[in-house]
């Protein structure tokens, strides 16, 4: 992301009556191990599957709602568009380092996730772990685009690989 970019996405935050806002949407800042924390004790308490489903769904329908007020405010023409724009507000909110493609064929979008901050306060783990990254992407594409998109994690720091990886495809 550019200084340019980052400047005009930044102009766009507001602190009112202790509340913090990013283009006009209440958001939190919180430490990275705190939402680490989190996702861990969930998972300890009521297991992998159900906690993995939960976490992306809340992402997904938050991130969802968020995107379908920006579409009325930007004019997105196609997935990477939205892509682009999801992936410049995640990394403005330290959640790490995007880049997207579509495959050759338009049946998916890989997104590259560089320094995910939960795979880097997680540690080493068994299975990907960024649960609420994909909810956002797949959230932020289906409410742009009024379309269903889903997301999973490939690869995963966590996991051992170099970067975290992120596939989106459209359902509906």
């Amino acid at each position: 992301m550019s200084i340019f970019e980052l400047f005009n996405i930044s102009k766009s935050i507001e602190i009112i009556d202790g509340n913090v806002y990013l283009m006009k949407y209440p958001v939190s800042i919180m430490s990275p191990n705190m939402f680490s924390d989190i996702q861990l004790r969930l998972i300890q308490e009521i297991g992998i599957e159900e906690a993995s489903k939960k976490l992306y769904s809340t992402a997904k329908n938050g991130f969802y709602k968020f995107m379908n007020e920006s579409a009325i405010k930007r004019k997105f023409e196609n997935e990477i568009d939205v892509i682009n724009f999801t992936n410049k507000v995640l990394t403005l909110t330290g959640w790490g380092k995007f880049s997207a493609e579509q495959d050759s064929f338009k049946k998916k979008i890989i997104v590259k996730v560089e320094n995910s901050f939960m795979a880097r306060e997680y540690g080493d783990s068994t299975y990907p772990c960024d649960f609420m990254l994909a909810g956002f992407l797949a959230g932020g594409l289906s409410g742009a685009l009024k379309s269903n998109f889903d997301g999973t994690e490939t690869k995963c720091m966590a996991c051992k690989n170099s970067h975290c990886e992120i596939e989106i495809i459209k359902t509906s």
